[in-house]
C-alpha cells in the first residue's frame, strides 16, 4: 500500500516537532553544563568541543528522522567562512553538504551595514545558489 503525500508530510512534521522538543531540552542541559563549568574556568577550546559534540548529535538525529521518511538531507553553510570540521563530519556520515562560503565571501552589499545578518539581496543570492544546486543535482526543472 502506497502512503499519501499528506501522510508522509504529516509524519515528518510530527517527527520534526518531537525532535525540536528534544533539541530544546538538550540545549537547555548543554547551557546549564556550560554555566556550571564556568565556575571551573571552562576554556574556549572546551566550549568549542562541546558545541561540536552537540552539533554532531543534532545532525545525526535529523539524518535519522529524514532517512526514516525517505527525505533527502542537504546541509548548506551560508556563512562567509568555510567550516572544515563540519564538512569533514558530513563526509564521514554521508550527509550531503553544500559550502556556499566561497560564493558569499567578497560579494558586496549582501549584509546590513550595522549587523552581520544578510539583507534581502543576500537572502536572494543564497536562495538562487540553493535553487541552482538542487535543480542541477537532482535533475529537476525550474517552475
Amino acid at each position: 500500500m502506497k502512503t499519501s503525500y499528506f501522510y508522509t508530510w504529516a509524519k515528518v512534521k510530527v517527527r520534526i516537532l518531537l525532535l525540536r522538543s528534544a533539541l530544546e531540552e538538550r540545549d537547555k542541559r548543554a547551557w546549564e553544563e556550560i554555566r556550571g563549568r564556568r565556575r571551573h574556568r571552562i576554556t574556549t577550546r572546551e566550549q568549542e568541543e562541546m558545541v561540536k559534540r552537540e552539533s554532531f548529535k543534532i545532525f545525526l538525529d535529523f539524518k535519522k528522522v529524514l532517512e526514516s521518511a525517505q527525505v533527502k538531507f542537504l546541509v548548506a553553510n551560508i556563512s562567509m567562512q568555510p567550516i572544515p570540521w563540519l564538512e569533514n563530519f558530513f563526509a564521514k556520515q554521508d550527509i550531503e553538504y553544500l559550502d556556499l562560503s566561497t560564493h558569499l565571501r567578497g560579494t558586496p552589499c549582501i549584509r546590513f551595514e550595522i549587523d552581520p545578518h544578510y539583507n534581502a539581496t543576500g537572502h536572494r543570492l543564497i536562495a538562487n545558489l540553493l535553487k541552482e544546486y538542487i535543480l542541477g543535482r537532482y535533475k529537476l526543472r525550474s517552475i
